[in-house]
């Protein structure tokens, strides 16, 4: 395995381990609201097995021919440390901050409110995209979603906590 990899496997196990809870616990719902976790849970396995494979192949590095224009340096040996200051561990958190932001967001406000917001932030903080841009992909998205799951399967969204407060309140 490449050094420096490690936070990469750290978050492929956890994000593995949470995939098949997710594929797992919705296969005792309903077909039509276990479709969409389910589906995620497939998918997001599949992703996490190809980023897992990618690990383990080594890099290929290109042979320099000597007396060549680019100056030939000393070789890092294969299983090498990462540089200092590498910010993988950094990256690693950020993207399991992201992940427990949409499921804390799913929780607070509702799937439906949720998934276009976490696009937003995401795709602006993350991606670097202007607000028009990511807005505009946001509400593109969770227009898309609404139709697909609420309108054509009639999936049962998630409630936030915000509104079964709400609905409570006297």
């Amino acid at each position: 395995m490449r050094a420096g990899t490690r936070a990469d496997l750290v978050v492929s196990i956890f994000l593995a381990a949470v995939f098949v809870f997710l594929a797992v616990e919705a296969g005792a719902w309903d077909y039509r609201s276990a479709l969409f976790p389910q589906a995620i849970g497939v998918a997001g396995l599949a992703a996490v097995g190809v980023l897992l494979v990618v690990l383990a192949v080594p890099p290929r590095v290109p042979d320099r021919a000597s007396g060549s224009a680019v100056a030939d340096g000393p070789r890092e040996p294969a299983g090498a440390p990462p540089p200092a200051g590498s910010r993988d561990h950094v990256r690693a958190f950020r993207l399991l901050a992201w992940i427990a932001a949409v499921i804390g967001l799913s929780w607070l406000l509702g799937q439906m409110v949720a998934m276009p917001l976490f696009m937003l932030g995401f795709l602006r903080f993350e991606a670097g995209l202007r607000w028009l841009t990511a807005s505009f992909a946001a509400l593109l998205t969770g227009g898309f979603l609404y139709v697909v799951f609420d309108r054509v399967l009639t999936v049962t969204w998630l409630d936030g906590a915000v509104y079964r407060w709400a609905a409570t309140a006297p």
